[in-house]
């Protein structure tokens, strides 16, 4: 797993044809209409900056594959026609790894291909990716969640065969606002006796969440503790944060305020982590909850993590808040990042340092905000020269 300090700096920011052998249709059916583009960025020429792009971030994808949920965050700010480009490339690059990390890169691709409105392509890689094995990361499921928010019900539950593949599905018809879809699937898994200890876990509370089921997310809350509690209710907030639900997302950070039975650290964590994910969905009500519990802890618990509040009033787009929070603290590469990713977040390109850390989330965040402000030629060059050497 990436480190939650880590990533949390990098947060700054947050029909399909005929198939070929490895489940995934040609070239010709999937890939971003701007063929050409993708062939330039692939060839990598040391003067292409999105090659150059393409190059970096794909490596460090390629080498973390948990980080792929890095091109969602690119999707968050980058043009569509841009995160369609790279997205695309790096899908196909994905073909080189073992089926269950490829099974994680297709996922978080086609999620973030339905993020820009590409429909088509996340669709025909979600279809390819649920024949994949399950990583053990929701590769597998990021797909069947795609299915759900692009596709019929009746079409996305054909690769379905448990619960928990049902559940990937209704979330993503949550998503989709196609809440009447989702509760057909949900009130189906929760009158399947065999599913009784399931409709406690994570991914179903999510569901839940991202319906908009504050009374029914926060008595199932109220009947965990320990380190259960804090999956549970970080999975809460992430489901409220789908929806932009407040109310939702305060049920899950009160249920890790009042979290017994777990280090401070292990909390202290687990708060922020709510916080990042409101911060995404642009929350300021949540993240001051989260934030306001954080502080509450002891100093001991908040040691080395003193500087993320940054990262999260950024993501949310205070830049004041997050420029009055940058006080003392932190290691040397953690400020460089934090500057970073204020720079490209606040528009102040000079205050960008010289070099960062390569990491897919913080590449991803600088250079969708590049992109997004449409820089010269040459400062571009300069922001990728930060992350990604000629």
């Amino acid at each position: 797993m990436i480190d939650l300090k880590r990533a949390l700096t990098l947060v700054l920011a947050l029909g399909c044809g005929k198939r070929d052998s490895q489940g995934l249709p040609p070239a010709s059916d999937w890939e971003p209409s701007a063929n050409a583009s993708v062939a330039g960025a692939r060839a990598d020429p040391v003067d292409d900056p999105r090659a150059r792009f393409v190059r970096c971030f794909a490596a460090e994808i390629m080498q973390a594959p948990e980080a792929a949920n890095a091109m969602t965050i690119f999707a968050r700010t980058a043009p569509a026609r841009e995160v369609r480009a790279v997205v695309g490339s790096i899908a196909r690059d994905a073909q080189g790894l073992s089926e269950g990390e490829r099974a994680k890169v297709l996922g978080e691709a086609a999620w973030a291909l339905a993020e820009v409105g590409a429909s088509d392509d996340a669709r025909a890689i979600a279809r390819g990716c649920t024949a994949l094995l399950q990583d053990g990361q929701g590769g597998r499921l990021t797909c069947l969640a795609v299915l759900g928010r692009l596709d019929t019900i009746a079409e996305a539950r054909v690769a379905a065969t448990q619960p928990m593949m049902l559940d990937a599905i209704a979330f993503g018809a949550a998503v989709a606002r196609r809440d009447q879809d989702a509760r057909v699937i949900v009130a189906e898994i929760e009158g399947d006796p065999a599913a009784k200890l399931y409709v406690r876990s994570a991914i179903h509370l999510k569901t839940r969440a991202a319906l908009g089921d504050v009374a029914y997310v926060t008595a199932a809350l109220a009947a965990q503790t320990g380190s259960a509690l804090l999956l549970d209710a970080g999975a809460v907030v992430e489901g409220g944060a789908h929806r932009r639900n407040d109310a939702v997302m305060h049920a899950g950070v009160a249920a890790l305020a009042r979290a017994t039975d777990v280090t401070t650290s292990a909390k202290a964590r687990a708060l922020l982590g709510a916080a990042g994910t409101a911060a995404a969905a642009k929350s300021r009500v949540a993240v001051d909850d989260a934030i306001a519990q954080f502080e509450q802890l002891g100093a001991e618990a908040r040691v080395g993590l003193e500087l993320v509040p940054v990262a999260v009033y950024a993501t949310l787009g205070d830049v004041a808040e997050a420029r009055r929070r940058f006080g003392p603290g932190g290691d040397a590469v953690d400020r460089q990042m934090f500057t970073a990713g204020l720079a490209a977040i606040s528009g102040q390109w000079d205050d960008l340092p010289a070099r960062v850390p390569a990491n897919a989330v913080l590449a991803a965040d600088l250079w969708g905000h590049a992109l997004a402000a449409k820089l010269d030629p040459a400062r571009a060059g300069r922001v990728l020269d930060t992350f990604c050497p000629r």
